[in-house]
């Protein structure tokens, strides 16, 4: 939602006001945004984790549900009440004699200056929005970091590793052998299954570990059949489409080299706009002078238009850093597949 708020505030102010309350489209994003962290995504969560794992799904849902908005109410209004004030820093400034307004000499008596703040009340919407983008700002340094790098390689090396034509020869030896990996992990699957079914109904703290183990293992056996399963479609499609759609390949080359060059653009930006300073000044506006030069040539639609593809390359970036991230600690998190046509809804939500 923010990223497409973006230009639109940027639209909304440029060249002139077009009218448009993006105050109150901000409160309204961000709390829209609060609902899907702290109620739909935990809800959808607790429902995939029943579907299949107990016969009363609706109860289980709402036991946990109802902990959640608990716990999450208690910390929402804790944290307002204690940290729902603003202050801005002023400057204050002190007259050692009474003067009338039309004296002369005032700054020479009022030459007195004093740092200060002034502290106010600030409502839910404007301590909600600072809370999730105080949150949101660490999450986007991980997942956008680790997408800055991975969806350009990614996207080209998928190019480069797409699938080929393979004789009938290969295809029967990269069947054999992943005939094998699947037979190893149906091994450890049942393995895994009855580990399960020992811990089944036991209690206590040994048990706890035990159990929080064997839910690591099974994550990372989860990871691999993921694995084998996707380099099998791949093998797959290579025998029965004779390689890949050709328009599909260059597409994904194509869209690599693009954000190959927008990754190159911000880490650009960031040393040399954000991290490098002169007396407080960035060394080099970079981003900023591009999109004003755009701007003042007349063209303020182009302008927002290279600041919306920026934005949305941002999002494509943390999206994809949350699909790396996620793989590589599946030790805490569970996985969930997305695969066109084979993925459950509710798998959508946390990304």
């Amino acid at each position: 939602i923010t990223m497409i708020l973006l230009p639109i505030d940027v639209w909304n102010s440029r060249p002139t006001d077009r009218g448009l309350d993006m105050d109150t489209c901000w409160q309204v994003a961000f709390v829209l945004i609060g609902l899907w962290i702290f109620l739909v995504i935990p809800c959808a969560t607790f429902y995939y984790e029943a579907d299949g794992a107990t016969d009363n799904v609706k109860c289980y849902v709402f036991r946990h549900m109802l902990f959640v908005v608990i716990v999450v109410g208690l910390l929402l209004g804790i944290g307002f009440g204690l940290l729902g004030t603003a202050s801005i820093p002023i400057q204050s400034i002190h007259c050692g004699v009474w003067l009338e307004g039309d004296s002369a000499g005032g700054g020479q008596v009022c030459s007195e200056k004093q740092e200060s703040s002034i502290s106010f009340q600030v409502s839910f919407q404007i301590f909600l929005t600072a809370l999730l983008g105080f949150i949101g700002w660490f999450c986007f340094v991980l997942f956008g970091g680790v997408g800055f790098t991975a969806l350009p390689m990614d996207l080209i090396l998928g190019f480069v590793d797409r699938p080929r034509p393979v004789s009938p020869v290969e295809y029967n030896m990269k069947k054999n052998a992943y005939g094998n990996r699947a037979q190893e992990l149906m091994v450890v699957g049942n393995g895994l299954k009855e580990r399960e079914k020992e811990l089944e109904g036991k209690k206590g703290f040994a048990i706890r570990r035990q159990k929080k183990k064997l839910m690591t293992e099974m994550n990372k056996f989860k990871q691999a059949v993921l694995v084998l399963e996707e380099d099998w479609e791949t093998v797959k499609r290579a025998k029965e489409n004779r390689g890949e759609n050709a328009l599909l390949s260059i597409s994904r080359l194509v869209l690599g080299v693009i954000t190959a060059v927008f990754t190159l653009l911000w880490t650009i930006h960031i040393v040399f706009g954000i991290l490098i300073t002169i007396n407080g000044v960035p060394l080099l506006g970079f981003l900023n002078v591009l999109l004003e030069a755009i701007e003042d040539s007349g063209v303020q639609v182009m302008a927002t238009l290279v600041f919306a593809a920026l934005n949305f390359h941002l999002l494509a970036c943390v999206v994809k850093g949350c699909f790396k991230f996620g793989m590589r600690v599946f030790c805490l998190f569970p996985i969930h597949p997305m695969r066109v046509g084979d993925t459950p809804l509710n798998s959508f939500l946390p990304s």
